[in-house]
């Protein structure tokens, strides 16, 4: 009756052949069939069923023998897993496209790929997995190749947010590191998810610079770097995160102090201006805010803590020694 089957298939109804073999559990016949074929239509409809029926593993192996063959038809076959490794890229099955590209050959758009699947990971180990898979990848590339902009390779990458390898080597590393944090947190590694282009992945990555800030130092300052974040206001929020936390308030002037230098003095009287008003208003904590106020560089800014504070003879001897005739008529008000 099988038989039968597959002589009327072919007869009368040639495009439902794939279909019956895979129904039938006839994967190889399948693979046979449309890669005989020849047809870019055959293969799209070969590796959309194999994502189906969870056979990627098999479709994997399969254009491995084939390859492995070495005959007349190699280029045919290369032509038609590219082909392939463009459908599963479309329908996000970026795993499988990985591991067909890597029959081919290394490099950029196996790296791409690798980043892709990161992307879409749900588990923390995988995730660490396939950032690894990403970096080795970078790493086969040369230098010069490492600097060409993706769109010159024909690779679009624009919703990752990356211009080329060099870039993405960059970002990888900072993922790598930002996960390994979030790990020590026991926090959910998604929400440290910094690579991309949209809002989510935008507020995750100040979000993310606000809470290592106080924590991990240097990576904070490699994120604010690489993706350009506004120093200042992620300054002021990681404070605001930290006074919330009542156990851990007693270490944040030590903290305040290791970030001297990393600012200007006028960014710098910006941040800590906020805190001392912080600590004052919404923390009720005046002691701290005085010790925040002797962090201060400008006259201007002590004067304006001191009034804050309520010490107006101090703020007036200070403005008057400075011969600032601004601050003096405002304590006079």
């Amino acid at each position: 009756v099988y038989n039968e089957c597959i002589y009327f298939i072919k007869k009368f109804a040639p495009e439902s052949l794939l279909g019956f073999y895979f129904k039938h559990k006839q994967y190889q016949k399948a693979c046979t069939l449309a890669v005989e074929s020849k047809s870019t239509a055959h293969i799209e409809a070969l590796t959309k069923a194999c994502v189906q029926h969870k056979m990627e593993d098999f479709l994997v192996d399969f254009f491995k023998l084939e390859l492995s063959k070495n005959g007349e038809n190699k280029e045919v076959i290369l032509e038609l897993m590219s082909h392939a490794i463009q459908v599963v890229s479309e329908i996000k099955c970026y795993s499988l496209a990985y591991h067909l590209q890597m029959l081919n050959s290394r490099g950029t758009l196996a790296a791409v790929l690798a980043l892709r699947t990161f992307k879409e990971c749900d588990t923390k180990e995988d995730a660490e997995f396939w950032l690894q898979n990403t970096m080795e990848q970078i790493l086969n590339v040369s230098g010069k190749e490492q600097h060409e902009s993706f769109g010159s390779l024909g690779i679009e990458c624009g919703d990752l947010g990356i211009a080329n390898l060099l870039e993405m080597r960059s970002i990888v590393g900072l993922q790598i590191d930002v996960i390994k944090f979030a790990e020590k947190q026991g926090t959910d590694f998604k929400s440290w998810d910094v690579v991309g282009s949209n809002d989510m992945i935008a507020f995750h990555r100040r979000r993310c610079a606000e809470l290592l800030l106080l924590r991990d130092g240097n990576l904070a300052f490699r994120l604010i770097q690489e993706f350009r974040l506004q120093a200042p206001e992620v300054y002021i929020d990681a404070i605001r995160l930290f006074c919330k936390n009542k156990k851990q308030i007693g270490s944040l002037i030590p903290l305040v102090k290791d970030l001297k230098g990393t600012l200007g003095d006028l960014e710098w009287d910006h941040v800590i201006g906020s805190a001392f008003f912080m600590l004052l208003n919404e923390c009720n904590d005046r002691s701290r805010a005085k010790q925040m106020m002797k962090l201060l560089v400008s006259d201007h800014s002590k004067i304006l803590a001191q009034i804050a504070l309520g010490k107006l003879e101090k703020a007036f001897e200070l403005a008057k020694s400075c011969a600032d005739d601004v601050d003096v008529e405002l304590i006079m008000r």
